[in-house]
C-alpha cells in the first residue's frame, strides 16, 4: 500500500533551503568543502550562487547581502497573479518551493523584502486560486478520465508547487489504494 504521510510545513520550508540564492560576500574566504557541496570562494563584492541556508547563516553573522530571486519582485508577482486568475483551466509556471521560499525570507530577511503589502496579498492570491484550480481537476478527475483532463492543459508534474504537490499526496496515495483494492479483491474471489 501507499504511504500517505504528508510533510510539515516546517519540513517543506527545510527543504527549500536547498533553492540557490545570490549573495555578495562581505569577507574573503577559501572555497568551503562542505557535506551538502562546495561553495566559494568567497571575495568582496563579488557575487556568487549559495544554497538560501547558507545565505541565510551568512546574512545572521553580517557576512553577506542577499538578492532575491528575481521572482519575488512585487510586481512581477503581480503580473503572474493576474495571469494565474485569468487562464482558469492552466497553472501558471511559478518557483518550486515559492510558498516556503517567500515564508522563510519573511521570517528571516524582513528587511530586504520589499516593503509592499501588495507582494504577501498577491502570494495568498496565487496559492488560493492554484489550490482553487487544483481542487477543480480532481473534481473533473472523478468525472472524466485522465486523458481529457489533462489534454485541457493542466500539467502536475511540471506546474505544481512543493507545497502543492504535498498538499495531494494523501489524495492521490489513498485513490490508489482504492483503485488497487478495486482490481485486486475481483482476483481474490475467483481463487
Amino acid at each position: 500500500m501507499f504511504q500517505s504521510q504528508n510533510l510539515t510545513h516546517e519540513e517543506l520550508e527545510h527543504i527549500s533551503q536547498d533553492t540557490s540564492v545570490q549573495i555578495i560576500p562581505l569577507f574573503e574566504a577559501p572555497r568551503l568543502f562542505l557535506i551538502s557541496g562546495e561553495f566559494g570562494p568567497f571575495h568582496p563584492n563579488v557575487t556568487i550562487n549559495v544554497p538560501l541556508w547558507l545565505a541565510l547563516a551568512l546574512k545572521k553573522r553580517g557576512s553577506c547581502t542577499i538578492f532575491l530571486q528575481p521572482w519575488f519582485q512585487t510586481d512581477k508577482v503581480g503580473r503572474c497573479c493576474m495571469r494565474e486568475k485569468r487562464d482558469k483551466n492552466k497553472l501558471q509556471l511559478v518557483p518550486f518551493h515559492y510558498v516556503e521560499t517567500a515564508h522563510t525570507v519573511s521570517k528571516y530577511l524582513k528587511e530586504d523584502m520589499p516593503k509592499e503589502v501588495k507582494l504577501q496579498s498577491y502570494l495568498d492570491d496565487i496559492i488560493s486560486v492554484r489550490q482553487n484550480k487544483i481542487r477543480e481537476l480532481f473534481c473533473r478527475l472523478t468525472r472524466t478520465d485522465v486523458d481529457s483532463v489533462l489534454a485541457k492543459g493542466h500539467k502536475l508534474n511540471q506546474e505544481t508547487s512543493g507545497l502543492e504537490l504535498n498538499m495531494i499526496r494523501s489524495f492521490v496515495c489513498s485513490s490508489m489504494d482504492s483503485l488497487n483494492t478495486f482490481f485486486l479483491e475481483p482476483e481474490v474471489i475467483e481463487n
